[in-house]
């Protein structure tokens, strides 16, 4: 890796007055101004195939050496921000839904590029992104 990786998945937005890493558990916990204690699962290494459901809430990130598919749902609330980064495909499938105030970022590139450099819904069909 030779970048910053974004990784904030449900951190809330507000200043990280300290951080602390458990290696031996693999977890990241930071203490916020005025929002207690996040905690959450160290940075992994990609995968070659991310297959993602459910709801979703707040900013997460998720990336794959190769694909993506999703059948999430971001909710019409404020603040579910999801960005895709996949290797070779990202699949759109039936089920998924983002409402009104959900933001979603596709983008085809490699793992470990850093903050994906995008504003707005960046979500268009071609042969690298699948909306089925």
């Amino acid at each position: 890796m030779n970048d910053w990786v974004f990784f904030s998945n449900g951190l809330p937005m507000v200043p990280v007055t300290d951080l602390y890493y458990n290696e031996s558990l693999g977890t990241l916990k930071a203490s916020t101004f005025g929002r207690g204690i996040w905690w959450g699962d160290s940075y992994s290494p990609c995968q070659p195939f991310v297959s993602l459901g459910g709801s979703s809430n707040g900013r997460n990130f998720y990336q794959s050496s190769g694909t993506i598919e999703t059948t999430q749902q971001l909710p019409p609330t404020f603040g579910p921000d999801n960005t895709y980064r996949a290797g070779q495909v990202i699949r759109i499938k039936p089920g998924f839904s983002s409402l009104k105030g959900s933001k979603v970022k596709a983008v085809i590139g490699p793992c470990g590029q850093g903050v994906v450099n995008a504003s707005g819904v960046i979500m268009t069909k071609s042969e690298k992104l699948s909306i089925q």
